[in-house]
């Protein structure tokens, strides 16, 4: 996917690292493609009428929450 950032006024490619559940509600972890360090970004996932839709994450319990799926699957896939 491509993400225009303001800040940097350019485009930017990401992919789509992997998807997470969290009581029913779908994550994305984002990750910048060719970057040497690949920090990853996290997203609140959702699929309107087919138009996918990247929500970030503003409470800071929903983040805990998302945060801790994604490093229990980076231990079950990444160890």
């Amino acid at each position: 996917m491509e993400w225009y950032d303001t800040r940097l006024e350019r485009a930017e490619r990401y992919e789509i690292m992997t998807e997470i559940d969290v009581a029913g509600q779908t994550y994305v972890v984002l990750t910048a493609v060719g970057a040497s360090d690949p920090h990853p970004y996290l997203f609140r996932y959702s699929l309107a009428e087919g138009t996918p839709s990247f929500v970030p994450v503003e409470s800071e319990e929903e983040w805990d929450q998302a945060a801790d799926a994604f490093v229990a699957w980076l231990d079950t896939h990444h160890a």
